[in-house]
């Protein structure tokens, strides 16, 4: 893939800072019944998801999944995340508030986390302007 510099920039701080990096090809998960299913078949779970469109089982199940991970750093690249976006703004966009509230939890001592994780989310794709749901970096694709 071809990406801009500053997106090149990101990937490559990812790819040496980031204790595990999970990749979702955007061509392929374009709707939110097919990200619920890549979620259920690739990302950790506790308790386990469904795969049924569930914003808040898919709040408590990754949040659930990445607080017995062993990695203290993990990252979720979405290549091509306008396909999704487009097809459905308003889920995308509970979706990215979902992002942000797990990331967020991950870090949280109030819950009894033994090890804060840090959680990135990075949406790459044209014309997206969405971030890692960590920090306040945006990334723009053309």
């Amino acid at each position: 893939m071809l990406y801009s510099p500053a997106t090149n920039k990101v990937l490559t701080h990812v790819n040496n800072t980031i204790d595990k990096v999970y990749e979702i090809n955007g061509e392929e998960v374009c709707t939110m019944q097919q990200f619920f299913q890549w979620t259920k078949h690739t990302l950790s779970q506790d308790p386990r998801l469904s795969g049924h469109v569930n914003f808040d089982g898919l709040n408590d199940s990754i949040w659930g999944g990445f607080t017995e991970a062993r990695e203290e750093k993990i990252a979720i690249v979405w290549h091509h995340s306008h396909h999704i976006r487009n097809h459905d703004r308003t889920k995308f966009g509970i979706l990215v508030e979902c992002f942000e509230e797990i990331a967020e939890g991950l870090l949280s001592e109030e819950y009894g986390i033994e090890k804060p994780t840090t959680l990135e989310v990075i949406f790459l794709g044209e014309e997206v302007q969405y971030g890692k749901a960590s920090t306040n970096l945006y990334i723009r694709e053309v």
